[in-house]
């Protein structure tokens, strides 16, 4: 990627919506592992997302792409993972609503362990 292709990335990561979530992806393997402030910016705002019901189907997967790099999601993760409260979510049923968050916490509990186990 050029460098000017990486300012036009950048600017779409920008605006809050969906299409944040599945550029970051791209903005990653593009640029992340040679750009720290990147990483540390794709971990701060991923991990803000990741019990979301729109947008952490989104995040989750990048983060667990960042691996090592993604070691400060780790506090966040394992928070949403032990909270005993169920995630925020807008469902038609109660039982659709626990669905949500047992398979959102399993997903999180995938990515907690692929990042710690990429840390040496």
């Amino acid at each position: 990627m050029t460098e000017r292709q990486g300012r036009q990335a950048m600017a779409l990561f920008e605006p809050e919506s969906v299409l944040k979530y599945e550029l970051a992806g791209v903005v990653w393997r593009h640029r992340g592992v040679a750009d720290t402030g990147i990483a540390d910016r794709l971990v701060a705002e991923l991990s803000a997302v990741a019990g979301d019901q729109y947008v952490g189907a989104h995040a989750l997967p990048v983060l667990a792409d960042m691996g090592r790099h993604a070691a400060g999601a780790l506090p966040r993760l394992t928070a949403l993972i032990e909270d005993r409260c169920r995630l925020p979510v807008n469902e038609s049923t109660e039982w659709a609503e626990i669905r949500f968050d047992e398979t959102r916490r399993a997903q999180l509990v995938v990515v907690r362990d692929r990042i710690a186990a990429d840390i040496p």
